[in-house]
Formats: structure tokens, C-alpha cells, sequence
């Protein structure tokens, strides 16, 4: 910083300044995310202004002109000319480049640092800086941005900070420094935890719906073992038939079972949903459920055992 203001100083010794003025110079800065900058440089000035020495306190690349020439010369200055030296009235230059070395990181707080010196009598100065994304002014007792007056605001997406300086004077400074964090957006908070649910409610659904299989589908031996004996028969009976189906009439004279039983036990194997009672008529036939067919029966040994 001492060897800048030292080579500042000296670039006012070279510049005759009586009649050179000015008339805006606008700053528009752009701060990535991975520490990188763009900066936009915006000059209008008088036809009695040859040539442009813009000092910068950092090393710059990827440099676009618009409205002139610019290059690098000694440590970093940008010496730019407008495209003719006989041009009349204001003349305006468009200066784009990108640099690394505006911004440093002290644990988890970013600073942003530029001088802007004043080589002209300048009658204003626009500075306009966007933060990068997800960052956020600290909330301590450092103040955050310097100088006083800077305007804070948002273009919907980002923090900004806009400075507007009047009748600046050969000689000045203009010392720009703003504090900021980066912050994880409360939206991908919720996100993450609302995605950790849907994985562990999936999880926990294809698990209550393999035991489910293994319980309804599959061998069929859980659900033997929650039925009574003659629902354990009548189930056998009716899974020997074609299509899984049996006249309840057909049921009462193969079981043995009276027709009574033959209705309570099929009424219960309904309330389960493991057979269907369909009525054809007079008749009811009833249907054993798909998943169940071809089971066989495990329980008694001959209907004198039911």
C-alpha cells in the first residue's frame, strides 16, 4: 500500500491538471463466489484529456476496450488513449478486466478493498458492487462498509452497495471497504431435511411393504397362522378348484362343516379380505384371493381333526 501511494504521488507530478477535467467515472464491480472479480470501468472526459493513467493497487487480466486503446505499463498502470487525439467535445471509454486480488478471507469473514485516486478534477464518481451469491453483511460491531454514505440494497439475488461522490479534487482518495459472510440459505435447509425424510419415509415404506408381501403373498404361512382351523381348511378347499373358486354349496358337502359354519367361516375369511363371496342368483360363490392360490393346508391331517 506505501509503494502505491508513493507511485500515485509521483503520477501527479507527471500529469498536467489545469485544464483537464473529469466529468464522471463509474465503477461497476462484480464479486464471484471463487474470489475472482469483474470489474467495469466507465470514463467520460473532456477533449483536452490525451491520455488516461488509471493506477490500480493489484494485477489485472482479460482486458476489453471500448472506445480507445489501454495497456499495461509499469507495476499496474493502465494506460489507455482515446481512439483519435483530435476528437471534440466528451469523450467516453468502456474498460472491462478481471483480477483476484480485491478481496482476502480472515476465518469466515471476506473483505472487499479498492482506492480509487483521483488524478483529475472529477465532478462525480458512481461505485456500483454486488457481493457474491448466498453472502451477507455481518451482523457485529465492526462497521461494514466504508466510506460512510454507501447505499445497501439487493438486485433480488444479491447484496449491493452503491457509493455516489461529488467534486472530487487532484489528490484525492477514495477508499472503498466492505465487510461480508457467506450464509447457507434457509430454503436449502429445509431442503436437505425435507430430503432426508422422503429417503427415510421410501425406506421405511418398501420395508412395511416386503413384510406385507411375505405376509399376504409369498408361502402364505403368516396368514395361517392368524386363522382358525376350518378358515385353514376352507382356504385348501377352494385353492384345489379351478380359478380358486367354489360354490358355498359345494363348500358345505366337501367340508363336512354345517352350513352354518360354512357361513361364519366364509363371512370371516371376507372381514380379512382373503376371499371374495360373490352372489350369482341363488348361488354364492366364493374366491379365494390371487396371492393365495396353491397354498396348502398345514394344519389337521383329516376333517375328524377340525
Amino acid at each position: 500500500m506505501e509503494r502505491f501511494a508513493v507511485f500515485l504521488a509521483f503520477l501527479l507530478l507527471l500529469n498536467p491538471v489545469s485544464a483537464q477535467v473529469m466529468k464522471d467515472i463509474d465503477y461497476d464491480i462484480d464479486l464471484r463466489d471463487d474470489g475472482t472479480s469483474v470489474v467495469k470501468l466507465h470514463l467520460l472526459f473532456t477533449e483536452d484529456l490525451k491520455e488516461v493513467n488509471v493506477p490500480l493497487d493489484f494485477e489485472i487480466y482479460d482486458i476489453k476496450v471500448e472506445g480507445g486503446t489501454c495497456d499495461i505499463k509499469v507495476a499496474n498502470l493502465l494506460f489507455c488513449r482515446p481512439p483519435s487525439e483530435h476528437m471534440v467535445g466528451l469523450v467516453a471509454m468502456n474498460i472491462t478486466f478481471n483480477t483476484e486480488q480485491i478481496t482476502e478471507v480472515n476465518q469466515n469473514i471476506s473483505s472487499f478493498y479498492l482506492d480509487i485516486p483521483i488524478l483529475w478534477e472529477t465532478e462525480n464518481v458512481d461505485i456500483y458492487l454486488m457481493l457474491p451469491f448466498r453472502t451477507a453483511l455481518p451482523d457485529d460491531n465492526v462497521r461494514p462498509i466504508s466510506p460512510p454514505g454507501g447505499v445497501i440494497g439487493s438486485d433480488g439475488r444479491r447484496v449491493t452497495v452503491t457509493w455516489n461522490v461529488k467534486d472530487k479534487a487532484v489528490g484525492d482518495v477514495i477508499p472503498l471497504r466492505v465487510r461480508y459472510e457467506f450464509i447457507t440459505p434457509i430454503e436449502n435447509i429445509v431442503n436437505m431435511i425435507a430430503g432426508y425424510w422422503i429417503v427415510a419415509i421410501s425406506i421405511a415404506v418398501l420395508i412395511l411393504g416386503f413384510f406385507i408381501y411375505r405376509k399376504v403373498g409369498g408361502t402364505g404361512e403368516a396368514v395361517y397362522s392368524v386363522l382358525t382351523e376350518p378358515e385353514r381348511m376352507v382356504i385348501e378347499l377352494i385353492s384345489k378348484e379351478p380359478n380358486g373358486e367354489m360354490d358355498q354349496r359345494k363348500l358345505v358337502k366337501v367340508s363336512g362343516f354345517s352350513k352354518a359354519k360354512v357361513s361364519r367361516t366364509v363371512n370371516s375369511l371376507v372381514s380379512r379380505g382373503i376371499v371374495h363371496s360373490i352372489r350369482l342368483g341363488r348361488k354364492n360363490k366364493v374366491v379365494l384371493k390371487k396371492g393365495l392360490l396353491g397354498m396348502k393346508y398345514r394344519g389337521a391331517k383329516n376333517l375328524s381333526q377340525v
